[in-house]
């Protein structure tokens, strides 16, 4: 009888600490679909949200750079905590699939405003001005800088070239 309780309990042990097939990202904490990777010194984006995470607090590491495609399958993401690292630049189309994006914390990260480096997201934060949130939770698309200069990202307007 012992035995049959033990192992029930670590059944549900795992069950609890799962979602969706999936466990939490090592070092991370995970809270219904909120995954808090915050202040954890890490340099790279850790693997395997959940796909069902709404909420990701990635902010306080040392990120400096994000894969390609690293959030194409979070397509249920509302809020994006990427402030205080030290993020140059994103790939392009990095965030094309976050269509239930509701805010994103992009601040205090030495962005790299030369041309065509700087040019998807400074588009992106122009097309999507509404979400972009500073220190205060306040909507405030120019609070993304360019490291040096201060320019707000969203200024910075690339040429664009033909063939």
């Amino acid at each position: 009888m012992k035995f049959a309780l033990r192992g029930t309990c670590v059944l549900l042990a795992l069950l609890l600490c799962c979602r969706n097939g999936k466990a939490c990202p090592s070092r991370c904490s995970c809270s219904g679909t909120t995954v808090s990777c915050q202040s954890k010194s890490f340099t790279s984006v850790p693997s395997g949200f959940p796909s069902s995470t709404t909420i990701l607090y990635l902010h306080n590491n040392k990120l400096q750079s994000l894969p390609n495609g690293v959030f194409d399958k979070q397509t249920q993401l509302k809020r994006l905590i990427l402030h205080t690292n030290q993020l140059k630049s994103v790939p392009d189309g990095v965030f094309d699939r976050l269509t239930s994006l509701q805010g994103i914390w992009l601040y205090s990260n030495p962005w790299d405003c030369s041309c065509p480096r700087i040019d998807y997201l400074s588009r992106w934060i122009q097309k999507n001005s509404a979400i972009v949130k500073d220190s205060s939770w306040n909507t405030n698309p120019d609070s993304a800088k360019c490291s040096g200069s201060g320019k707000p990202v969203r200024s910075i307007i690339c040429p664009t070239t033909t063939t």
